[in-house]
């Protein structure tokens, strides 16, 4: 069925954003996720969120949060420990590697 209908909405910035950020979430276009909860359908996602990812995203995040700030303490205090941070940076890369060739492949059998 052709779409050829539209509807203005007036929302606060808050609401805007919340829409935006759940579209965002799942992947979709905000007209989907607005029919969808006005309509009480699922929402049609290409993925589902996986929590697990979420939690290493965040702790990679953090892990490279400290690992900078290493690197500027050593430089800004030039700290005389040896810290073998271009060890650690290469495992990252490592483990970020592993962890999109899995959803990747995830991705690939839910297509």
């Amino acid at each position: 069925m052709k779409k050829n209908h539209r509807i203005q909405l007036r929302l606060t910035a808050i609401e805007k954003t919340a829409i935006e950020m759940k579209a965002k979430k799942y992947e979709t276009s905000i007209t989907q996720v607005v029919i969808s909860a006005t309509l009480n359908k699922p929402i049609p996602i290409k993925w589902e969120p996986d929590e697990q990812a979420e939690k290493l995203k965040n702790e990679l995040s953090i892990i490279g949060r400290n690992l900078w700030m290493l690197i500027k303490y050593k430089k800004k205090f030039q700290l005389s420990e040896q810290f073998k941070i271009q060890e650690i940076i290469n495992e990252l890369l490592q483990l970020v590697q592993k962890i999109n060739q899995y959803y990747d492949r995830k991705s690939e059998t839910q297509s």
